[in-house]
């Protein structure tokens, strides 16, 4: 399963997932539920992801793309010249279809995954969604996706970062887009497009983050907010 799900509508019978809401009136309590993810396996059990809500929402906060604005914005892509296939032409087809969910990515060794998937699910206060990936064959590390509505919403992206960080999550942080999943835009992608738009990188000493954005991601985002709807 890839990082984000190409549903019509949400139907849990079809996704090799778990999903569940924690913290709240309405929400289960996470020792109750025995999903550690070191402890799932996705060739034995089945299960590729483990979600969590927003105990708050308590609804799935950000909205899946439809089938139709996916292929739409998979199909005009592809049909581009590969000199227009840049940052800015996929982030103006993200605008343009309404594919902006984003999402923080944190990598950790099965080991330690169990505690920091634990910090998430059990912040009573996040608005925002999360899942991690379950234990692989042959495998000894975990990501944990953490969605944003909208990654051209820079207040809301360095704010779900902030949050993180007041959970302890010290090591580095990257931001992809949704968008760039559905064009296949991966580590060492044909199109040369780095696969993250945002990096965070936490000092010890000064007790703060700092997070790094290429100039080419501003004019990128400027351009989808602002420019024409052109083919370049």
């Amino acid at each position: 399963m890839d990082e984000s799900e190409t549903t019509e509508k949400l139907n849990l019978d079809d996704l090799n997932e778990v999903i569940f809401v924690s913290g709240g009136e309405a929400g289960v309590d996470f020792d109750d539920i025995e999903v550690w993810p070191s402890q799932i396996s996705a060739q034995e059990h089945g299960i590729d992801w483990i979600h969590s809500f927003s105990p708050i929402r308590k609804t799935r906060r950000v909205p899946l793309p439809t089938k139709s604005q996916i292929a739409s914005c998979m199909g005009t892509w592809s049909q581009s010249t590969r000199e227009v296939q840049s940052i800015a032409k996929a982030f103006q087809l993200a605008y343009k279809y309404g594919i902006l969910a984003g999402k923080w990515l944190i990598n950790a060794p099965s080991l330690t995954i169990d505690r920091l998937w634990e910090r998430i699910v059990e912040c009573e206060n996040r608005k925002w969604q999360a899942k991690v990936s379950t234990r692989k064959a042959g495998e000894n590390t975990h990501v944990m996706c953490v969605y944003t509505e909208n990654f051209m919403d820079l207040e809301d992206v360095f704010k779900c970062e902030s949050d993180l960080r007041d959970l302890g999550f010290k090591g580095r942080l990257a931001y992809k887009p949704d968008v760039f999943t559905y064009l296949n835009i991966y580590r060492g992608n044909e199109f040369g497009i780095r696969p993250t738009i945002y990096v965070s990188q936490y000092c010890l000493l000064e007790k703060r983050s700092r997070i790094d954005i290429d100039p080419s991601v501003k004019s990128a985002i400027e351009n989808a907010l602002n420019g024409p709807d052109s083919d370049y």
